[in-house]
């Protein structure tokens, strides 16, 4: 029996991503020089895990949607370099980075699921539902506030991660073995 992933993209934002983005917000709020992660460091792995979000359009296009605008937030945000000027924006892309997670993990709940829990299934995606909308109205509200800040990035995503963005049909993922997580 082999535990599976069900996307690539849980590996990538949640077990390399979240973990240094964390760190890196922590150690900007706290106005510590011994960040061991750069605004480089972050973009790259902001690129990889654009690169590996699930392109089933049918399931997660409204969390997609909501996900590669709050990457083009932090992108910005990130390119922008006044972080120690504006540390509640940062806060902010914090929030919202544990939000994106969270309500991923509803919806990979609903679709990738054992058949005992089929009884459950209306109940989760009520709670999808709810927290899509929750999340969608905050990247509508945060947008704005980064607008009227001035986050504006004038250097775009590479090309290919555009590509992905604007076709995702274009692209795919494949699923990932539990025991390659820890394999490296």
């Amino acid at each position: 029996y082999t535990l599976m992933l069900p996307f690539m993209w849980c590996r990538t934002y949640k077990i390399e991503f979240v973990p240094k983005f964390e760190s890196y917000c922590k150690a900007v709020l706290e106005d510590r020089n011994d960040n061991m992660f750069t605004d480089q460091d972050i973009l790259k792995l902001l690129d990889d895990v654009v690169l590996d979000y699930p392109t089933d359009g049918r399931i997660f296009m409204k969390h997609r949607m909501i996900f590669m605008d709050f990457a083009k937030m932090l992108n910005a945000f990130l390119r922008w370099g006044k972080r120690h000027e504006h540390k509640e924006l940062l806060g902010i892309l914090q929030e919202l980075c544990a939000h994106i997670w969270e309500t991923f993990a509803y919806g990979v709940r609903i679709y990738h699921h054992d058949s005992y829990y089929n009884n459950k299934v209306k109940t989760w995606k009520d709670r999808w539902e709810h927290e899509i909308n929750i999340l969608d109205s905050k990247i509508i509200q945060h947008t704005k506030e980064f607008d009227e800040m001035g986050v504006v990035d004038e250097t775009p995503f590479v090309p290919e991660i555009e590509d992905f963005i604007t076709h995702p049909e274009r692209h795919s993922f494949s699923p990932v073995k539990l025991g390659a997580l820890f394999s490296s």
